[in-house]
Formats: C-alpha cells, structure tokens, sequence
C-alpha cells in the first residue's frame, strides 16, 4: 500500500509476459496486490543497483569508506557485511603500509574512528586498545553510528562496545564545532561525517587516530595527524612482547574474517614483520 502522504507518479512499462505472470502469481501467492509487489521489487532492486554502484566507485578510489556509509545510509556492520559479501577488500596504500610498519614515539592518547571499533569488537579484543594506549577516545558521532541502530540486538558487538565505555576502556568525547567545520571545508564532500569527527578529534586532543579508511589517513597526514590501522594494534603488541607471533597470527587470521580484507602481497609484509618482531622479543 503506498502511503498518502508520500508523493508519487504514474508510468507505465512494458513487461514480458512471462514476468507478468510470474508477477501475478507472486502478488497471489502474497495475498498482495501486482502494483504492490511491483514497487516492493523495484525498492529492492534499486538498493542493490545502488550498492553495486556505491563499492564500484569505492574500489576504483572515486569514494572513500565513510562517504559510502552516508551516500548509502546504512550502519557500519550493514556495509562490512556487504563488502564482505561480494569480497571487497579495503583500500589499504603502500603509505597506510608504511606507517603501520612504524612504532609510535609515544602512545598516549588514541581517537579511533568506526572501522577498529568494529573489528576489535568482532574478535572480543577491544581492550587491546588500553593495553597500549593511556587514553582511547571516540567521537560521539562515531559511537552513535555504532550503537543507535535498529535491531541493535542483532549485533552482540554493539553491547561489547557500549560496555567497553562503561568500563572506560574508550571514551565518548564531544568534537568541536568549529573544527569539524574547519575540516570538512578543507576536505570538501570526499569523506563522510564520522570520519570527519574522528579527525577533528584527533587534532583537537592531538592524538594519534586509529582508521581503517586510507581516504582518511590521507586527509590526517596533510594535517599533521598520525595515523595508524587496526592491524598496527597487533603488531605493536607484538614488539611490546604482549602477544607472541602465534597469537598475533591468529588475530590476523580472526580480523580477516571479520572482514578486515587487505591486499594479499601488504598481509605478507605485515606477517614478516610480526616474525621479525617476535624473534626480537624472544632473544
């Protein structure tokens, strides 16, 4: 039933009979009327042409990962599992590589975006975060992203991170308003609000920001923010001598399902750096 309120148009189109009467045996099977099933159909296909187009223009680096949640209006797990779905790996540059091969002089305060927040929750390693950083903060827009969400129940990662504040593992910190202005009209419409909060946040508490979007790394880096992925998280653990090489690969093997795809030639460097580490830690 099409709602009253709700503007609409007439057209017509022309339909072969065999999708007619597949159509109509539908609507009947239903207890629907064809019109009905007809808009439910094209709703559907429509959000499918739309991803499809969303991720094809993200794989070709026309769109970065947070732009894609807002374009879209999906929550971030709906669009990992999307990408999952059809074996979309994240855009991970030689650059993003290279910082995550490096230690941190210091690792005082951390802001992390949506994307470490996911896949930490996934593996239950959230408070990974606070075994290596003094303070770990997150944009309230980013937390709200997270966790206000339909069918909240669906996701037991949500409670994980709901609980992780309780516990004060990350906290909640309001960015301000001035700086996500300032940010977003340096960086135009090429990344989406959370990401745009994450570094403001960043500079505002002049931290370290902790991102899986290589579009944002980007934006950071031209502002003197250093940036990090999740997967530098476990390879720092293992040069802090935390976790052992067999931990850190399991975790690895862990964050991949969980969707956290890079390219295999970047995960063959990061496996040899973590056994480079490892056999420092042991000598």
């Amino acid at each position: 039933m099409v709602n009253s309120h709700v503007r609409t148009r007439i057209i017509s189109i022309r339909l072969p009979m065999s999708l007619d009467t597949e159509l109509r045996r539908i609507a009947e099977e239903l207890g629907r009327d064809v019109s009905d099933v007809i808009r439910e159909a094209l709703r559907r296909g429509l959000s499918e042409i739309k991803l499809n187009l969303v991720f094809q223009r993200y794989t070709k680096g026309e769109m970065s990962l947070s732009q894609a949640i807002d374009v879209l209006g999906l929550n971030p797990w709906i669009l990992l599992h999307n990408m999952a779905s059809r074996n979309i790996s994240l855009r991970y540059s030689d650059e993003d590589l290279s910082d995550d091969l490096k230690s941190l002089d210091t690792h005082g305060v951390a802001i992390c975006s949506w994307t470490p927040l996911v896949f930490l929750s996934k593996i239950s390693r959230l408070g990974l975060l606070k075994q290596l950083f003094e303070e770990v903060y997150v944009p309230k827009e980013v937390f709200e992203a997270l966790t206000w969400i339909e069918d909240s129940e669906k996701y037991p990662e949500v409670f994980l991170i709901r609980k992780s504040v309780i516990d004060g593992v990350i906290r909640v910190m309001e960015v301000s308003r001035e700086r996500v202005e300032h940010i977003t009209r340096k960086c135009g419409a090429s990344l989406g609000r959370c990401a745009v909060a994450a570094i403001a946040l960043a500079k505002q508490v002049r931290g370290v920001l902790i991102t899986d979007d290589t579009d944002s790394r980007k934006v950071a880096r031209s502002k003197n923010i250093p940036t990090k992925g999740t997967v530098y998280l476990i390879i720092e653990m293992v040069r802090k001598g935390l976790i052992n090489k067999r931990g850190a690969k399991r975790m690895i093997k862990k964050l991949i399902q969980a969707g956290l795809k890079i390219p295999q030639e970047m995960l063959i460097t990061l496996m040899e750096e973590i056994e480079k580490y490892d056999r420092i830690t042991n000598n």
